[in-house]
């Protein structure tokens, strides 16, 4: 697989501490917002349709 151009998020935490339903969104907003300033641009691979940002 070729993963050239591809961002990889990773966050392990606790979810007694941080409910992962209350922060993925915030994260994923943060990371749509500093790709569409600086790039890359963002693809989402199972329906071929980019995301507003």
């Amino acid at each position: 697989m070729d993963c050239d151009g591809w961002i990889v998020v990773e966050a392990e935490q606790d979810p007694a501490k941080a409910p992962p339903h209350e922060y993925w969104k915030p994260g994923y907003e943060y990371i749509v917002d500093l790709c569409g300033r600086y790039g890359p641009e963002i693809r989402n691979e199972e329906t071929d349709v980019r995301p507003a940002a």
